[in-house]
């Protein structure tokens, strides 16, 4: 999953929600108006509206739909997969080495 670390202050209002350990979130979307955080272990997303007053930003949680998780790709987890070709495993040995092949007969 991409993502950059959460600052000291993202952490903060994180705590501030109810997320004690916030150690397996990332910042997948941090704009001006909206951060959107991710969890690497489960996949859930949270996305926040940002409000600033003067020189202080405050979060306000925008409830999240499943529609909002990111798709969950089987390849990513195999040693054929490409990020930028997609699998590369030889087509000869999908039949026997890919979980995801359908025989077809």
């Amino acid at each position: 999953m991409k993502g950059k670390k959460l600052t000291v202050a993202q952490m903060k209002q994180l705590n501030a929600y109810g997320i004690e350990d916030t150690t397996p979130y990332l910042a997948q979307k941090n704009t001006s108006t909206l951060l959107q955080v991710v969890n690497r272990n489960t996949g859930d997303v949270i996305k926040f509206k940002k409000i600033v007053d003067r020189h202080n930003v405050s979060l306000e949680r925008i409830t999240t739909t499943e529609h909002d998780r990111p798709p969950v790709n089987p390849c990513l987890d195999c040693d054929c997969y490409d990020p930028d070709m997609g699998c590369s495993m030889p087509t000869v040995d999908r039949l026997y080495a890919c979980p995801l092949h359908e025989e077809r007969g």
